[in-house]
């Protein structure tokens, strides 16, 4: 009787694993027959959603679709105006749309994960990603950073993924394994991770129940990303949807007639301070602490930093997925920089770094480092505003209509 009832309940325990590894894969062919309809995708793509950003479907879609250029990037996106990519090809005017991924904090490491989690999808690919300079300060990114935008799902299908090289799966684990207190709140995920830093044999029985673990939990993850999916879409405008469902003659943008409309734009929101940052950046941000800001980044460096190498496996990823990216070189604030007493020189080293480092791992750049006293380039002391983000937009542009 006792034999009995436990060969039930593990039978009963299999078919549910079993059952929960089907889900997944039946729950895309559901999403994309009743949910993915024509201009959906479109639509969310300056939604900036978690769902994209830490889930695996809606940036798959993305990369998929051939009318959309998958940009990554961290808090920039934050920084609105009508120059701002997701408003100015709003409705694939030149033919297609930027899909923003990222939010604040994200830097390479987090956009590893996104980008390496997509496997084949990336084959062949146009993806853009925008650096920033503070990423380069001494440490690299933050246990905080890492808590807010890790993906245990996109490192799960990192680790599982059978053509994505070992070479890649233990450098980054061994670089997830220096945050502790991040990785302790997915302990199964943790494991996975320390057994492919040392690249243990599989065969062994504890790493045999450790990867079963974990692919139940992946799989686990991957039905919850199937939910959010499926109840984000039915959130989306259904006037966007029907807008993005149609394909327009590609007109490209009168670049002469926005550079005025920016200029413009950016003089008359920055009236109350010499620096041309936004008003109520400033009047929040700034002018409280004005006087005490004056020399107090003397002792600040951009080398060496751990986000160098994390950039670098970035590089790797793409790579090896023979993906084309272009990375954009964003400035900061030149007059700002320079009262705060952070080394211009030092500054003009990392732009030069960074672009040897895209040039000799077969990159395009987009390097923007000349404008650093170019005002309204910037909306405050680092973020993209009326002119940058005009600059950039005409970079994608131009990349994204590129022949290969």
């Amino acid at each position: 009787m006792i034999f009995r009832r436990s060969g039930a309940i593990l039978f009963a325990f299999i078919l549910f694993i079993l059952t929960l590894g089907l889900i997944p894969p039946v729950g895309r062919m559901l999403l994309e027959h009743y949910a993915f309809k024509p201009g959906v995708i479109q639509a969310i793509a300056g939604s900036q959603t978690p769902v994209a950003f830490q889930g695996l479907i809606f940036q798959e879609k993305a990369l998929t679709s051939s009318d959309i250029l998958p940009v990554y990037g961290s808090s920039e996106f934050s920084a609105e105006s009508e120059f701002h990519p997701t408003k100015l090809f709003y409705g694939k005017p030149d033919g297609f749309v930027p899909f923003l991924i990222g939010r604040g904090g994200s830097q390479s490491l987090i956009h590893v994960l996104s980008l390496a989690a997509q496997g084949d999808a990336l084959h062949n690919k146009k993806v853009v990603v925008i650096l920033s300079l503070q990423w380069f300060e001494t440490g690299g990114i933050s246990s905080q950073y890492l808590m807010q935008n890790i993906s245990p799902l996109q490192t799960y299908q990192i680790l599982f993924d059978p053509n994505l090289s070992a070479g890649i799966k233990q450098q980054l684990s061994k670089r997830l394994l220096e945050f502790p207190e991040v990785v302790k709140k997915y302990p199964i995920l943790a494991q996975n991770l320390a057994y492919h830093a040392r690249k243990e044999s599989s065969k062994q029985p504890i790493q045999i129940l450790v990867n079963a673990a974990g692919r139940v939990e992946w799989w686990g993850l991957q039905v919850r990303d199937l939910y959010n999916t499926a109840t984000f879409i039915p959130l989306v405008s259904k006037n966007a949807i029907a807008q993005n469902a149609v394909n327009p003659v590609p007109k490209a943008p009168d670049w002469t007639n926005l550079r005025e409309k920016a200029e413009k734009q950016g003089r008359q929101s920055t009236d109350n301070n010499s620096w041309g940052i936004l008003d109520s950046y400033y009047s929040q941000y700034i002018e409280p602490s004005l006087n005490q800001k004056a020399g107090s980044q003397r002792q600040e460096r951009l080398y060496p930093s751990q986000e160098y190498q994390d950039l670098q496996l970035l590089m790797q990823v793409l790579q090896e997925q023979k993906a084309e990216a272009m990375f954009v070189i964003v400035p900061v604030n030149g007059f700002w920089y320079d009262y705060t007493g952070f080394s211009r020189q030092e500054r003009e080293a990392y732009y030069t770094r960074i672009k040897k480092m895209i040039e000799q791992n077969g990159f395009e750049s987009a390097d923007f480092s000349q404008h650093e006293y170019d005002r309204y380039f910037l909306q405050d002391i680092m973020h993209l505003g009326w002119k940058g983000w005009l600059e950039v937009d005409q970079a994608m542009d131009q990349f994204y209509h590129q022949r290969t």
